[in-house]
C-alpha cells in the first residue's frame, strides 16, 4: 500500500501542486487578514480558514508528507502579518496556536 501511495502522489504531481499551494494559501490568508485589520470583515471570518489550515497541516499524514517531500507547512501562514496584527482575536490566535500549541505540540521549530 505504501508503494502505491507514493506512486499515486508522484504520478499525479501532487507534491508539485502542494509546493505551489503553500505560497498561494499564505498570500490569500495575508490579504484576508488585511481586510480584518482594516475593519472590513470580522476576525472570525479569517480565523475559520486559518484554523482549518492548521488542522490540515498538522495531522499525521501532513507531517509524514512534509518529511518525505521537504514541505515546511509553517510557511503556509503569513507569520509576519499575524505577528503584527492589532486585532485582539488574531493576537490570541497567534499566542495560542503559534507561540504555544502549534510549535510545541506539533514538533515544529522556527
Amino acid at each position: 500500500m505504501e508503494k502505491q501511495s507514493a506512486f499515486w502522489i508522484e504520478e499525479r504531481r501532487d507534491v508539485t501542486h502542494l509546493k505551489i499551494l503553500v505560497p498561494c494559501v499564505r498570500a490569500f490568508l495575508r490579504e484576508f487578514l488585511q481586510r480584518v485589520e482594516r475593519g472590513q470583515i470580522p476576525a472570525r471570518h479569517w480565523l475559520g480558514p486559518a484554523n482549518q489550515v492548521l488542522k490540515l497541516t498538522t495531522n499525521h499524514r501532513a507531517r509524514k508528507i512534509a518529511t518525505q517531500h521537504q514541505i515546511n507547512w509553517l510557511e503556509i501562514l503569513p507569520l509576519t502579518a499575524i505577528t503584527n496584527s492589532q486585532n485582539e482575536k488574531i493576537r490570541r490566535f497567534h499566542q495560542q496556536h503559534l507561540e504555544q500549541g502549534y510549535r510545541k505540540a506539533k514538533g515544529i521549530s522556527v
